[in-house]
C-alpha cells in the first residue's frame, strides 16, 4: 500500500461546540470557587484543560503503510496496523479497536478519530486496502 491520507481537524471551529466549552468552563470554575475557594478553582481549571485538550487544539491524522499517527501539539502516538482489529464507523468518526467482537472495552482501549463522512469513507478504503493482505481487521 503506497497511499498517504492527511487530514487536520480543529472541534472548537464548531460554534455551538465552543459556546458549550467556554460555559462548562465558567460554570466549573464558579461553583469550585463558591465550594471551596480560589485553590479548588484554579485546580477544577486546570483539570478541566487537561482533560478537554483535543478539543481546542489541531488534531493531524495521517494513515499510512505503518498505521494512523496522531499528532497534536505536546504529543504524537502512532496507532500501528498490527493492535486494530475492528473499525466501527460512528457519527462523528471512527472508533479503532483491538477486539474483534464488540464489547464494553472498545471506548477504553480503542482510539476513536475524528472525521467527517467522506474523511471516514477514505480511511474505510484505506483499511480495506490493508485487509487485502491482512485478514484479522473487520469494518462495520
Amino acid at each position: 500500500m503506497d497511499k498517504q491520507f492527511t487530514y487536520k481537524v480543529f472541534p472548537a471551529q464548531n460554534k455551538r461546540k465552543l459556546a458549550i466549552f467556554i460555559v462548562s468552563i465558567l460554570l466549573t470554575c464558579a461553583l469550585s470557587y463558591i465550594a471551596g475557594g480560589v485553590f479548588w478553582m484554579i485546580f477544577g481549571l486546570i483539570l478541566l484543560l487537561i482533560v478537554l485538550y483535543p478539543f481546542y487544539v489541531t488534531t493531524t491524522y495521517t494513515i499510512d503503510d505503518n498505521g494512523i499517527h496522531i499528532k497534536r501539539p505536546l504529543n504524537k502516538k502512532v496507532v500501528p496496523w498490527s493492535r486494530i482489529k475492528k473499525l466501527r464507523k460512528l457519527k462523528n468518526g471512527i472508533l479503532l479497536s483491538p477486539y474483534e467482537k464488540d464489547t464494553f472495552w472498545d471506548r477504553l482501549s480503542g482510539f476513536f478519530i475524528l472525521a467527517n463522512e467522506n474523511q471516514k469513507n477514505q480511511i474505510i478504503k484505506i483499511a480495506d486496502e490493508f485487509l487485502k493482505n491482512n485478514s484479522t481487521l473487520k469494518t462495520r
